[in-house]
């Protein structure tokens, strides 16, 4: 005959086992309803790789019939619409390399390439590659819905980049005292870039002295005419052209000083620099204007 107690003992292990599987489908059926609802929330707000972790769990056989018909037709619209990178990647001595760690903030995507996709959201990414013994990397990419294998390099310098043993400008000899500029090299027996100014200024000039010469000496004549013809009661409009010719005469021979003076100092400061140059071989130009009853005339002499 069993005693009372072990009775007892045989009866609450006979119901702990019938009610076990009870439980254990209840507490599927309540995840498989949490991983319906999240991955709808995730899904709206275009975390796809996140939603598509809930759609397996409510896709499985032991949730009710119609959350696993509704989750594997999203799980499929998921999967089509999830982005992922292929990352390809080289050490500091150009070599290939997988032990490249890949993180987008504080997640990690994967501890080392292994050659599959990463999948990531649709969206602009900031992601971070990092390689022992060498600085990491950040590359920013912007990824479409379905963006399959979207490929990335990444290229690593040792720790602290590499620092060339000779400047990429430096000229090979050169001893020149550091901070001190180039000169130019001057070319040697051509006129400088002044030239061409100097030559234009004293054509001005040219100008000025001839028009003063032959104006003045106009203006002249007209006076002497009407000194023979009508002095002192010559017609004022007579009297003033004569004027105006002295007028034109004095502005030009202004405007022919200032052009023929200019154009000698541009010719002096355009002058060839050799090395013979001296003060006493110095190239020389006078300019000598001068009037004459008959109206005046320019020298210009020189020594060049």
């Amino acid at each position: 005959m069993r005693s009372p107690v072990f009775a007892t003992a045989w009866v609450l292990g006979t119901f702990s086992v019938a009610t076990r599987p009870a439980w254990a489908q209840a507490d599927k059926k309540a995840e498989c309803a949490a991983a319906y609802e999240q991955s709808q929330e995730l899904r709206g707000s275009g975390q796809l790789v996140e939603a598509e972790v809930k759609l397996r769990i409510c896709s499985d056989e032991a949730c009710p019939s119609f959350v696993r018909t509704d989750c594997s037709g999203w799980l499929e619209e998921v999967q089509r619409d999830v982005a992922s990178i292929a990352v390809t990647a080289k050490d500091g001595s150009g070599e290939a390399t997988t032990k490249v760690k890949v993180l987008l903030g504080d997640t990690v995507l994967a501890e080392e390439l292994s050659g599959d996709p990463i999948p990531l959201n649709p969206g602009k990414h900031t992601l971070r590659f990092e390689l022992e013994g060498a600085d990491p990397i950040e590359k920013k990419v912007e990824l479409d819905k379905g963006d399959k294998g979207h490929a990335i390099e990444v290229s690593f310098a040792s720790k602290g980049g590499d620092i060339p043993d000779v400047a990429p400008y430096a000229s090979a000899g050169a001893d020149e005292d550091e901070g001190e500029e180039p000169k130019e090299e001057e070319e040697s027996g051509k006129p400088g870039k002044l030239r061409p100014y100097a030559y234009i200024a004293g054509g001005v000039g040219a100008a000025g002295i001839i028009t003063w010469a032959v104006v003045g000496a106009m203006g002249k004549g007209e006076e002497s005419d009407l000194r023979d013809t009508c002095s002192p009661n010559c017609a004022k409009s007579k009297v003033d052209s004569v004027r105006t010719k002295y007028l034109i005469a004095d502005i030009s021979l202004g405007v022919g000083i200032a052009g023929l003076g200019a154009g000698v100092a541009l010719f002096f400061l355009s002058q060839p620099k050799g090395d013979d140059d001296s003060s006493e071989d110095a190239a020389r130009m006078d300019l000598d204007v001068r009037s004459t009853p008959g109206g005046g005339f320019a020298t210009v002499s020189g020594r060049f």
